[in-house]
């Protein structure tokens, strides 16, 4: 509950001051996007707490589906705000700001959306033909049908994480106005962790 409403503090202080220009320079449709990642993702574990006390299918789905498409709207919307950090300084460093436009929130959105429709579309065959369920063994934990399936998708949010945390890494000495890559790659960290945690308890897996 408290990772949520920090992720809807942080999406309403942006909505707020999306006119200063440290958020106008950092993004802020983007910076949007990564509190509501955080948000969704939450919400996912509250699902997975309300399945521990109330197990059922339709809680256990919920779980799954909210974790795994906020997790990846989190990460995706980073690793795209660390590109367009990367495009800006190439452009700056080539002197051609004035032929090279910056990409619009159009593009950007659509570019977060190809690895989130990747991840819906290997939850939804996941889903159909292995459903997740609540284990009859242990009622507060959620089971697939078909163990394979949920490591394969959860093994492309570790894709999406590694890739996002090389992506800081290399960018971390590119100018920016509130130290974003940095932070971007503390926040991803942080997230990778999460992700080690949660396998080995074999949360949302």
């Amino acid at each position: 509950a408290l990772g949520t409403l920090v992720a809807l503090a942080g999406g309403l202080t942006v909505i707020h001051l999306r006119a200063r220009p440290v958020f106008t320079l950092s993004q802020p449709f983007l910076l949007g996007l990564v509190c509501a990642g955080a948000g969704f993702a939450n919400l996912g574990a509250m699902a997975l707490t309300g399945a521990a006390a109330h197990p059922s299918a339709a809680r256990c789905a919920a779980n799954t589906v909210l974790f795994h498409l906020g997790y990846v709207l989190f990460t995706a919307s980073q690793g795209v705000l660390l590109w367009r950090l990367w495009f800006l300084h190439a452009v700056a460093k080539r002197q051609r700001s004035s032929a090279a436009k910056p990409p619009t929130d159009r593009q950007f959105a659509a570019i977060v959306l190809g690895p989130i429709a990747v991840i819906a579309l290997a939850l939804a065959v996941w889903l159909a033909l292995w459903p997740v369920r609540p284990d009859p063994c242990a009622g507060f934990r959620c089971e697939s049908a078909s163990p394979i399936a949920s490591y394969l998708v959860f093994c492309l949010l570790v894709i999406a994480t590694l890739l996002t945390i090389a992506l800081a890494a290399f960018a971390r000495n590119v100018l920016s106005v509130a130290r974003e890559t940095r932070a971007i790659l503390v926040n991803m960290i942080a997230a990778a962790l999460a992700l080690v945690l949660a396998a080995c308890f074999e949360t949302f897996i």
